[in-house]
């Protein structure tokens, strides 16, 4: 089994964290340090309980966007003249936020 975790960099080390089921956050020195953590973490759970695929034969989509409401609403802001402006206040945040992630990141050896 494997499982998909996010770690990043903080100012002390580095912070691992997984999604559901076991929402876990771990923060440690370095990475590795990290994964063996959560790797025990894990164990200790699996250890006292498990976790189990629930198949949704015969359940029907009763949520999430109805396309025809979504295209009315994209056709409304489509020609908007500040969709473009906002665009790139977005991707130029993004770009800072990144820098200053792998800024960061570097300063940790990573």
């Amino acid at each position: 089994m494997n499982l998909s975790v996010f770690i990043e960099a903080t100012e002390t080390g580095f912070r691992g964290t997984t999604g559901g089921p076991l929402f876990l956050a771990v923060e440690a020195a370095s990475e590795q340090a990290v994964l063996d953590e959560l790797k025990a973490q894990i164990a200790a759970k699996l250890a006292a309980g498990r976790i189990m695929e629930l198949p949704l034969d015969g359940v029907t989509r009763s949520f999430g966007p109805d396309p025809v409401r979504f295209q009315a609403a994209w056709d409304r802001f489509a020609n908007d003249p500040h969709l473009d402006e906002y665009e790139q206040a977005v991707a130029e945040a993004r770009r800072e936020r990144e820098a200053a992630e792998e800024a960061t990141a570097q300063a940790h050896g990573g």
